[in-house]
């Protein structure tokens, strides 16, 4: 695969045999791991979270500043992979699209997949989002947007499940993220939704509703792709968003 090759002659390379801990929760973030070959197994408290082989990535937490591991990477075959310390994933990301389009991809599935645990697992859910927001003053950056809507308290902005061709950034008023009829978050100004839509080019993985009147600006896929490849600080800003909210998610697990 194309990734492959990039990492062609990288120094910092390990092999690992089967059944190795790569880290573990609450060991601190300090390494993203590229998997060239091989089988690793993701847990939190012991409970299996899926796995990632070939081409993969682990270890995304390390897009937050002094944050930890937020689960247990074991090898489950022999294992060959790439480290990358948070400035070589910063580079990396701002030099190639593709990969931080990939991270991002990485991080969107595995949050789908999070998300739909705790929304099965608890009964009360709710949390802001404040802390999803990522490095860009996405307000003063869309201050002069056109492109955009507005809806009155309680309008269905899109349901999970539909084919999604924007996203949105939360540019007045608030609105609810709910997952299978269970309010999952609320989104406050500055903040974005249904970016994951275009991250995978996927259905829906949520439903957002207007919990108060608000005003939406939109960017559509090649606004977002035009975005990710001409200002990097954008590509940052949504891995950072995708990693705070899998912390998150991952603490109310634990909890």
């Amino acid at each position: 695969m194309r990734f492959r090759e990039m990492f062609s002659g990288w120094k910092d390379v390990s092999e690992y045999g089967a059944r190795t801990v790569i880290f573990s929760e609450r060991d601190p973030a300090d390494l993203m791991y590229f998997i060239i070959s091989g089988e690793v197994e993701l847990t939190l408290r012991g409970e299996p979270l899926g796995t990632e082989r070939d081409c993969g990535i682990i270890g995304e937490m390390t897009m937050i500043n002094s944050a930890t591991y937020c689960v247990t990477a074991t090898t489950l075959t022999k294992v060959t992979m790439v480290r990358l310390d948070r400035d070589q994933v910063r580079i990396f990301i701002d030099e190639n699209t593709e990969f931080a389009l990939h991270i991002m991809a990485v991080m969107a599935n595995r949050l789908r997949g999070v998300d739909e645990y705790i929304t099965t697992q608890f009964a009360q859910l709710e949390y802001s989002v404040n802390r999803w927001t990522g490095h860009l003053d996405l307000l003063d950056i869309l201050k002069d947007s056109e492109d955009l809507v507005e809806f009155p308290a309680e309008a269905v902005i899109f349901t999970e499940g539909m084919e999604g061709n924007c996203m949105y950034v939360v540019m007045e008023g608030e609105v609810f993220i709910s997952l299978y009829e269970k309010v999952l978050a609320t989104a406050l100004p500055g903040e974005i939704v249904g970016e994951m839509a275009l991250i995978n080019s996927d259905i829906r993985s949520a439903t957002v509703t207007a919990k108060t009147d608000c005003r939406l600006a939109i960017i559509d896929q090649s606004s977002f792709d035009s975005l990710i490849r001409h200002v990097p600080e954008f590509a940052r800003h949504v891995m950072h968003v995708l990693a705070n909210r899998l912390q998150i998610a991952f603490e109310m697990i634990e909890h």
